[in-house]
């Protein structure tokens, strides 16, 4: 089996919601309490709604600035964004590097998953990927840190994609979204093929800078030798191994 082992500890979590307010974020807060990890919750949904609605960067700038406030004394090295949907302030993001997860490979199509997998679609691709990206004020902008690619082509895709050139005949694939939405079979399979590779590549991207391998200093992202990485260090090989390891490869 791979080392899974991350030379740190979790200094802390921070949840943007309150107990009740969901039942994925209630399972993480009730877990974190089971763990005994210092949790830090404001609720995103009751400050200042008014404010949210009169102006989003000023209310933005005032929430983010309320949530730094809350994490004054912890010791980090970097921040993982997991589920985070609200789009970091520029003071955030340039206080402590925040790494965020995206479903498409560097320089892939942006938005949420969805958007991207009806892009993908869209444009006939052969491939995808998954990447961690630095979080910048600029939704998706941010340089790539890690990733991971897949082809979207083969036994497991070829049917699929001959079925929505069928449907193509007599419809547009706006219309096929309207009708199917994620019950598109060629979309459910993307995602199952994407959606396993999302989290061994947190864990490995969370190993990799912990342990130096990959560096991020001054909004850049290097190696551990100094070299500038581009395009983000490739896990392709690491994530690959480690779902036929853990026997999660699609067969």
């Amino acid at each position: 089996m791979i080392d899974e082992i991350i030379p740190g500890t979790i200094s802390y979590v921070f949840c943007n919601r309150i107990q009740g307010e969901g039942s994925w974020s209630d399972k993480l807060l009730n877990w974190c309490e089971e763990h005994k990890l210092p949790i830090v919750v404001i609720s995103s949904s009751q400050y200042e709604p008014a404010l949210r609605k009169q102006n989003l960067e000023i209310w933005r700038r005032n929430f983010h600035a309320k949530v730094r406030e809350k994490l004054k004394g912890f010791r980090e090295q970097f921040r993982v964004l997991a589920g985070y949907m609200l789009i970091l302030d520029p003071e955030t993001c340039g206080d402590i590097p925040s790494l965020n997860l995206h479903p498409a490979k560097p320089g892939g199509p942006k938005g949420t998953w969805q958007q991207v997998i009806w892009q993908l679609m869209e444009s006939d691709a052969d491939e995808t990927g998954v990447m961690i990206h630095l979080a910048t004020p600029q939704l998706d902008e941010g340089p790539a840190i890690t990733y991971c690619t897949f082809s979207i082509r083969g036994k497991d895709f070829d049917p699929l994609w001959n079925g929505l050139k069928e449907k193509l005949k007599s419809s547009t694939l706006s219309q096929i979204i309207k009708i199917e939405g994620e019950d598109n079979a060629l979309f459910k399979e993307i995602r199952k093929h994407g959606l396993m590779r999302e989290f061994p590549l947190i864990v490995h991207t969370i190993k990799e800078v912990a342990s130096g391998n990959v560096q991020i200093v001054n909004g850049k992202v290097r190696s551990s030798d100094g070299r500038l990485l581009t395009r983000g260090y490739c896990l392709t090989e690491v994530i690959d191994q480690w779902l036929k390891q853990t026997q999660r490869y699609p067969v």
